[in-house]
């Protein structure tokens, strides 16, 4: 009976989900902002939760992973990947924004038949640049594949263009030189030259994906940087963000007490409020 009270309750969140979507997809179809090359049935919802900007704006200007990589240690929350399983294409950026989600999938026709057929190009994912929100982060799924491109340079001045604040692809990239001129912010696994036309499509936009073994859901807190990706929970951010002006204030006394040759009980008490000991 618990098995299925809960697929109900899924089936009629999903349901709910659904009618949202369809409301406001038929919204921005009506303003023109649908391109049209991704099927309405294949995005999960769009309405996704919007955090504030004044904590997004502290997560952009105090969000160093190292520190909320601790923090979420200290939560029991798995959300942390590291640069040397994911590394900026373009080092020295740091970003932060909620995710919109996309998730490939291999094609199972052979390419060379896709392209002798003249099939569409399935992995075009345009509709995002009209559906995302400004200041989003694009987190693509493709599996781990780090053979075939998720994303290239066109890619980046699209969503450039359209406000996305960059990109993190569990697969491979290319353009590189290209990324790096935009100065478009992409984490990825490697870089190759092999294109994902008519190797992989987009089946889903808006799903939950996972990102190196981490789950992400549309609207979770996104915060990148040269150390690496901390996927932070929608319904955690308030905290994260709480423990992390602490953190910092810490470490700030921590570094004059440390100048300053401090004592020992003075550092161990700052000690404690940095490794969650008070």
């Amino acid at each position: 009976m618990k098995f299925d009270a809960y697929t109900e309750q899924i089936n009629l969140q999903e349901s709910e989900n659904r009618r949202i979507r369809d409301q406001i997809y038929d919204q921005k179809k009506s303003k023109g902002r649908i391109w049209g090359a991704f099927p309405r049935e294949w995005i999960r919802k769009l309405d996704i939760p919007r955090i504030s900007e004044d904590i997004l704006d502290g997560f952009r200007e105090y969000g160093d992973t190292a520190a909320l990589s601790d923090i979420l240690d200290l939560l029991g929350l798995d959300g942390t990947i590291p640069s040397t399983v994911l590394s900026p294409v373009c080092p020295g950026k740091r970003i932060a924004g909620q995710a919109f989600t996309q998730k490939n999938l291999p094609v199972r026709k052979n390419r060379m038949k896709s392209i002798a057929d003249n099939d569409f190009i399935a992995m075009n994912t345009k509709d995002i640049c009209y559906l995302a929100y400004p200041g989003s982060i694009l987190v693509i799924d493709s599996g781990g594949d780090f053979n075939t491109s998720s994303f290239g340079g066109m890619a980046a001045k699209s969503y450039k263009a359209a406000g996305i604040a960059g990109a993190i692809v569990w697969g491979a990239v290319r353009d590189i030189p290209s990324i790096r001129s935009d100065e478009f912010a992409v984490w990825s696994g490697g870089s190759t030259c092999i294109s994902g036309k008519y190797r992989i499509f987009a089946s889903e936009i808006n799903g939950p994906v996972a990102i190196a073994s981490v789950l992400v859901l549309p609207g979770d807190i996104i915060v990148a940087d040269d150390n690496g990706i901390c996927v932070i929970p929608f319904n955690d951010a308030q905290e994260v963000m709480s423990r992390l002006i602490s953190s910092i204030n810490a470490e700030q006394k921590m570094e004059k007490l440390l100048t300053a040759g401090g004592s020992i009980d003075e550092i161990r008490s700052i000690d404690r409020i940095l490794y969650g000991k008070s």
